[in-house]
């Protein structure tokens, strides 16, 4: 898709190594990583309760007294049910995004058509007003949405003049299904 990913994961602003958890693990992850334990959890895009493995483990981590949960959600979902704090989150309609095809080979530039309904906000505006509550001031938690994904995008001005770039397929092996018969 000749995106970069790199200017989005800032990897200059990394005191330490983060962790990394496999969503399939979450309830097992919640309860017995212990170095250090996971005393917060900010949930976005997903819901963990509906599609991760071992729903009632999930369920017993999320309940954890020690445990404070943040969900940034579209609309109520089971993992909301156990969240300390629900954040109203946008749908694609009132966000700018870039969108790779799922089975298709294209990449999309989408721009908001409707404002924010309510207090909503993007992911985006989400961790950059958390980053500022938290003592964050350089300057990546400020770029705008557009700013970044011209980081991102080799072709950007193309992309957003076009809206869709098609991408070059991936090798395929051989031409036709196998027959029948």
């Amino acid at each position: 898709y000749s995106i970069d990913r790199t200017p989005a994961q800032a990897p200059q602003l990394r005191r330490k190594p983060s962790r990394t958890i496999n969503m399939s693990r979450l309830g097992r992850v919640l309860e017995e990583v212990q170095d250090p334990p996971i005393r917060a959890l900010f949930i976005y895009n997903c819901n963990p309760v509906a599609t991760a493995p071992d729903q009632g483990r999930v369920v017993a981590a999320l309940r954890r007294d020690s445990l404070f949960t943040v969900v940034h959600e579209q609309l109520w979902t089971d993992t909301c049910d156990w969240a300390d704090i629900i954040l109203p989150a946008t749908t694609f309609l009132e966000h700018t995004d870039l969108c790779r095809s799922y089975g298709g080979y294209a990449l999309q530039y989408l721009e908001p058509v409707i404002p924010p309904a309510g207090e909503a906000r993007t992911n985006h505006a989400t961790f950059g007003a958390l980053a500022k509550v938290l003592g964050y001031d350089e300057p990546e938690f400020s770029e705008s949405e557009e700013g970044i994904a011209r980081k991102l995008v080799t072709d950007f001005d193309r992309l957003k003049r076009e809206r869709i770039l098609p991408v070059r397929r991936p090798i395929v092996f051989g031409d036709t299904f196998p027959s029948r018969g």
